[in-house]
């Protein structure tokens, strides 16, 4: 299971930390990184679409850590 973790940080070419603790920057700069990525060839309708869900999603799931 380990050596998974590892060849898994290697495909992606970051620190096996950097997938341990994900709300460091380089973290959070692959995942923002991810979602530019996704967008790229979505038409405006399609990332306002995308940008609903996420903002339900973020908000149900800050309400769940809430309580």
């Amino acid at each position: 299971m380990l050596a998974t973790f590892v060849h898994i940080a290697e495909a992606l070419q970051v620190s096996t930390d950097s997938l341990q603790r994900p709300d460091i920057p380089e973290v959070r700069r692959l995942y923002e990184n991810e979602l530019s990525d996704v967008f790229r060839d979505c038409s405006s309708a399609q990332i306002d679409s995308v940008m609903k869900i996420i903002r339900e999603l973020k908000q149900t799931m800050t309400q769940k850590e809430e309580y």
